[in-house]
């Protein structure tokens, strides 16, 4: 949850996103958004930031199974 808990200090349109943990499960409520797309684009954040915990999370706790991290062409 700290890894995920999103900094909404500033946020123009005082949208609210509320994160707590019950048992094993993360509950995320978002509230007064301005739009659908706002929302949209919060969800997306949310998910990404939570793939790159679990992968973190994977990578710390199973050294030996690390996966091949392709390159990419475009960054050198």
């Amino acid at each position: 949850m700290v890894a995920l808990n999103p900094d909404n200090q500033f946020s123009k349109a005082k949208m609210l996103v509320k994160s707590e943990v019950r048992g094993k499960c993360l509950h995320v409520t978002i509230s007064r958004c301005p739009s659908i797309e706002t929302m949209r684009s919060t969800l997306d954040d949310i998910f990404r930031c939570a793939k790159a915990a679990q992968d973190s999370v994977a990578l710390a706790r199973y050294p030996t199974a690390r996966r091949a991290i392709k390159k990419d062409k475009r960054f050198k």
